[in-house]
């Protein structure tokens, strides 16, 4: 469990990563799209869209101390990290590969874990945040 006085700092670490990745792949989608247009690139540019908005609603969630922010960016780790797992699936499993061999489904379980290891760092430092707020709120009542 974080201490609840580096929860915020964690917080506001891991909110400006996510806001520069999410820039950052929303600028590499866009130039995909002036090369060569299709269906993954449109969807990745939404994608990239939505965890832009996500991340500033983090962003705006720690720094007015509103826990109801940061539990709707909670929802979206959720909700993006399952999306993450079933297209790191689906995408071994489309067909491509007609010999399931052991280095197919090795590096299927190593990137499922890896995924669910970022997955559960993320989740813990977005209760540590929740936490905090949480705490914050009771102090000042």
């Amino acid at each position: 469990m974080v201490p609840a006085s580096k929860a915020r700092k964690l917080g506001w670490i891991y909110a400006v990563i996510s806001l520069t990745l999410a820039v950052l792949e929303f600028a590499l989608c866009v130039f995909r799209i002036v090369h060569e247009i299709n269906s993954f690139t449109c969807f990745a540019v939404v994608v990239a869209i939505v965890w832009i908005i996500f991340s500033i609603v983090l962003i705006v969630g720690i720094k007015q101390n509103n826990a109801w922010h940061v539990k709707a960016y909670r929802v979206f780790l959720f909700a993006g990290n399952a999306l993450t797992l079933l297209l790191l699936i689906g995408t071994d499993g489309d067909g491509q590969i007609t010999n399931w061999s052991q280095q197919v489904w090795v590096s299927l379980v190593v990137g499922s874990l890896g995924v669910i290891a970022l997955f559960a760092l993320e989740l813990w430092i977005i209760n540590g945040v929740i936490r905090y707020i949480e705490r914050e709120k009771v102090v000042s009542v």
